[in-house]
C-alpha cells in the first residue's frame, strides 16, 4: 500500500504565502520534500504505544533532607539582650529611618 502524500506544491505555496516567504520554484520543491519527511516522522512517533505513563516528581530518588522548622523559648535570646546593641529602639522594636517617604 502506497503512502498517502500529505504535502503538495499548492500547500507549500499557501504556507509560504501565510508565512510571507518568497520562495523560488526549487525552494518550493525542497520545502515540499522536507515537510513531507517531517510529517512522516511525526506519524511514526504517533504510532509508538506509550500506554499510560506514571507521574514522576523526581527521577533521582532523593528525598527532602531538611529538618522541619521548629523553635522553642530556649532557642531564643531574651528581648533585652537582642535590643542591647540597637542604635535606636521603640518599645520592643528596632527603630530605623524610613525607607519610603
Amino acid at each position: 500500500m502506497a503512502k498517502k502524500k500529505i504535502i503538495n506544491r499548492q500547500l507549500v505555496e499557501h504556507l509560504a504565502l501565510l508565512s510571507r516567504l518568497e520562495l523560488k520554484p526549487n525552494q518550493l520543491a525542497l520545502f515540499e520534500q522536507q515537510l513531507e519527511e517531517i510529517l512522516e516522522y511525526v506519524a511514526a512517533i504517533n504510532e509508538v504505544k506509550t500506554g499510560a505513563p506514571t507521574a514522576t516528581q523526581t527521577i533521582t530518588g532523593l528525598t527532602d533532607v531538611l529538618r522541619t522548622d521548629m523553635s522553642s523559648e530556649s532557642d531564643c535570646l531574651p528581648l533585652a539582650e537582642v535590643l542591647k546593641n540597637a542604635l535606636s529602639k521603640q518599645d520592643s522594636y528596632f527603630k530605623v529611618k524610613a525607607l519610603f517617604e
